[in-house]
């Protein structure tokens, strides 16, 4: 125990000098290093651990010049499939031995930053958490097969290069509408700049930018090749098995490139609408499976699980109706998604964390007034499901992971996390991602000794601070956290092996940012509510913080 009090010793210390110097967020915050060498993971003294259990609820949290309270109010309900099973009772055992309660209460503030704090903490039902060894599961022909088979039973899958492809009256519509365009004098660029933001370009950009007229040549010149209708050619789903016709001779070519392996195909229903089919093997996503519904051959609908903050007649229709658009219930959705993953082959090794409301975005040619280039289609609802490993489960965070240090950085392989997830609503299922599947490797340690709550909730505050730290044109920049939650992560040292790594206990914060800022007089204000993106993730083994978009 005084050998852990040392070390927090250290970090909070780190984190106030950090404080003092640091210009970027990025490089005041003490990250998890991805070192695979187990040293920092030790068996817990069960001991300690049934001393724990005595802690009283009351603790007092020293932070960043602000205080913890820790608080025994009534924890809300969340919008998660398994909460009846995680919240936090007299009767968890984890809990008591972490000492923690059901709530989180706490406060900070300097200058233009705050924090408010009135969360929920979840932790699993578990005596327990061990350290486990995972590595990339391979891409194999047969989890090709069976994925095929679960989404498409035996429907033809056809070659997508040669099926989603621009047909002679695709090609025609396209030039009515920018002949159009011509004739009243409106997108001098072409379809894909919004003309409001053409006073940012120099001439010299201008100069080098298509033209509207351009566009209509390319049109009149793809039509003498292009088809009366999309090929349909069979194929059977694997990797660099999509290919065109091409060459002097007009043989197929395939779509394997160097290291990268792809494939796309179509599958046509009987409705009318189509799904699109995508295999991908690339450096940072070792498996990429993506399945995605379209009402029209060459147009995709964007799905994202909402940000609570974008509803309302500008941007989006109220929650309640979207809901009553969905025409299922959550429930509803978790039962047509839970069949899906049977078929998969993987309900025994995942659950669903949570379903969300998600907007359908029908991707555009023409650049809308906001210049998104999208408009809303549809709402439907998103399932997560992640890895259950002896009974505790992998947090369900939004971020892709697979990002470098910097742009210099031509050696590291990155490697993008797990991820399972669909979206359906009264039509069926519209968008499917597996990515990056795991095996589960040795148990390296059984009992893994971890900081206590209200430890770790000290480090949170100094370190969210250190991380805000550059806000030169913020007036103010305030988090309000109301989820805390305890799960496991996966890291990976991308210096050892870039795939494998370890599953490892960290604390996620989950709640709402507010940015109000004043750029040269022009003043604004931002909120983002995501119930999935975490504001700082923080190892429970040693207290280090991760940096999400790196993997360590």
């Amino acid at each position: 125990m005084q050998n852990r009090k040392i070390k927090i010793m250290g970090l909070a210390a780190a984190a106030f000098v950090l404080a003092g110097c640091a210009k970027t967020p990025d490089q005041a915050v003490v990250r998890q290093k991805g070192d695979n060498s187990l040293a920092q993971y030790q068996e817990a003294d069960t001991t300690e651990a049934e001393a724990g259990k005595a802690a009283s609820d009351d603790d007092v949290v020293s932070g960043a010049q602000g205080e913890s309270s820790i608080s025994d109010q009534d924890a809300p309900g969340i919008e998660a499939a398994d909460a009846p099973d995680a919240n936090v009772s007299s009767t968890n055992a984890l809990a008591q031995r972490l000492q923690v309660p059901e709530r989180y209460i706490a406060s900070d503030s300097e200058g233009v930053y705050e924090l408010a704090c009135d969360a929920q903490v979840i932790v699993p039902d578990a005596e327990k958490v061990s350290v486990w060894k995972v590595s990339q599961r391979e891409f194999s022909q047969e989890l090709i097969d069976r994925v095929t088979e679960a989404f498409f039973g035996d429907r033809p899958v056809y070659n997508g290069d040669t099926y989603f492809v621009e047909t002679k009256e695709d090609l025609l519509e396209k030039l009515e509408r920018y002949k159009a365009w011509q004739a009243e004098g409106s997108h001098p660029y072409g379809p894909y700049v919004f003309e409001d933001s053409l006073q940012y370009y120099s001439e010299e950009d201008l100069a080098e930018m298509p033209t509207l007229q351009d566009y209509i040549d390319a049109c009149e010149q793809n039509y003498a090749d292009a088809p009366e209708e999309p090929d349909r050619s069979e194929v059977t789903p694997a990797l660099g098995a999509s290919w065109w016709i091409g060459g002097e001779n007009g043989e197929k070519q395939y779509n394997q490139d160097g290291e990268t392996k792809w494939f796309i195909g179509a599958v046509e229903m009987d409705d009318g609408t189509f799904y699109e089919y995508r295999l991908g093997n690339r450096q940072d996503m070792p498996m990429e499976i993506k399945v995605q519904r379209k009402k029209e051959r060459l147009e995709g609908v964007s799905w994202n699980v909402l940000d609570l903050n974008e509803l309302g007649p500008e941007r989006l229709p109220s929650r309640e109706e979207l809901v009553r658009m969905t025409g299922i219930s959550p429930e509803e959705a978790q039962a047509m998604t839970d069949a899906y993953m049977e078929k998969l082959g993987l309900s025994e090794e995942f659950s669903a964390r949570a379903v969300n409301l998600s907007a359908g975005w029908r991707l555009i040619e023409e650049v809308t007034d906001d210049g998104s280039g999208s408009e809303f289609e549809s709402a439907g609802w998103q399932v997560d499901y992640t890895r259950d490993v002896g009974g505790f489960p992998v947090t369900d965070e939004e971020n892709y992971g697979g990002a470098l240090q910097s742009m210099d950085d031509t050696t590291t392989i990155p490697w993008c996390y797990e991820r399972v997830e669909f979206t359906v609503n009264k039509e069926g299922l519209q968008n499917v991602q597996i990515l990056n599947l795991y095996d589960v490797g040795e148990q390296q340690v059984e009992n893994v000794e971890m900081l206590s709550f209200p430890e770790v909730a000290g480090i949170f505050e100094q370190m969210l601070r250190i991380k805000s730290a550059d806000m030169e044109y913020s007036t103010l920049s305030k988090y309000e956290v109301d989820r805390v939650q305890l799960g496991y992560m996966r890291i990976y040292d991308p210096g050892t092996d870039s795939r494998s790594g370890l599953l490892v206990p960290v604390w996620d914060f989950f709640g709402r940012h507010t940015d109000e800022y004043d750029y040269e007089g022009e003043t604004g204000s931002s909120t983002v509510e995501r119930p999935q993106n975490s504001f700082l993730t923080v190892n429970a083994a040693d207290g280090t913080v991760i940096d999400r978009n790196l993997g360590y």
